[in-house]
């Protein structure tokens, strides 16, 4: 892919988050990226709106939590990263009504909110007694299952950029992802 004239339409979930804001910003700065934002409330932040659409992308008002909102909203998309709310029913069935919308309009790659440790190495009998990791389990294999490719992202157990952006330049690194 000529990266000169050809431009990746990625679609940011949650960026009016504090981790999904940082990643619509990192984003905004690579050439090849188009970048798309969904948002509940365009107002919660509309400098970053702003800047979104001023570079060529669209800021989507929607709710996961309310499929018929998002119908369709991936269509075009290349790249879709979710950085929505950590909770069983968005993390399930908010994640859930994406993806669909994902198969559906042939988005290529998927990055869902797993923002954590390396939960995929644990056996099925330490995973039981955790509900939220069962739900990124139920995700990641809908999405093998399907045609996409996943992106995972293993940060371990402590993500600084969620706790202050003041004190973090960026994303910090400490063993590999197989270190449980």
């Amino acid at each position: 892919m000529d990266s000169s004239n050809t431009k990746i339409n990625v679609l940011v979930i949650g960026a009016n988050g504090r981790l999904g804001s940082f990643i619509v910003k990192h984003c905004l700065t690579k050439s090849n990226l188009t970048t798309n934002i969904l948002v509940r409330d365009r107002q919660k932040n509309q400098e970053l709106v702003d800047k979104v659409e001023s570079a060529g992308g669209k800021a989507f008002v929607g709710d996961i939590m309310q499929p018929e909102t998002i119908k369709g909203i991936t269509k075009g998309m290349h790249t879709v990263i979710m950085t929505v709310a950590v909770e069983l029913k968005v993390t399930l069935e908010g994640q859930m009504a994406v993806l669909k919308d994902c198969e559906e309009n042939g988005v290529k790659r998927v990055v869902p909110t797993e923002y954590s440790e390396n939960f995929l190495d644990f056996a099925e009998e330490e995973l039981k007694e955790m509900p939220i990791i069962k739900a990124k389990l139920e995700i990641e294999n809908y999405i093998k299952k399907s045609s996409m490719k996943l992106l995972q992202i293993n940060t371990g157990i402590f993500l600084e950029c969620l706790f202050d952006f003041t004190f973090v330049k960026g994303f910090n690194y400490w063993g590999d992802a197989n270190h449980r």
